[in-house]
């Protein structure tokens, strides 16, 4: 069993970003990025699927960081 929480989804990782979850790092895989978290964000991936919300601007402001990260891999 992992002990990370991996997504492609740039929306959810820019969610669990701005959570603040710890421990984020990306990878390029075969052409594909992935967000990898603690797993102590699965519950929070969870929560965001149900409607979790959280205000715009932490959510814009986290998009924007991980377009950059996600630039510096590729």
């Amino acid at each position: 069993m992992e002990s990370i929480f991996q997504t492609s989804d740039p929306g959810l990782a820019a969610y669990l970003f701005a959570r603040a979850h710890p421990g984020f790092a990306t990878k390029n895989q075969q052409g594909t990025i992935f967000f990898i978290f603690p797993r102590e964000a699965e519950s929070s991936a969870e929560a965001f699927y149900f409607g979790a919300s959280m205000p715009a601007k932490a959510l814009v402001n986290a998009l924007k960081q991980l377009e950059v990260m996600k630039e510096s891999i590729q």
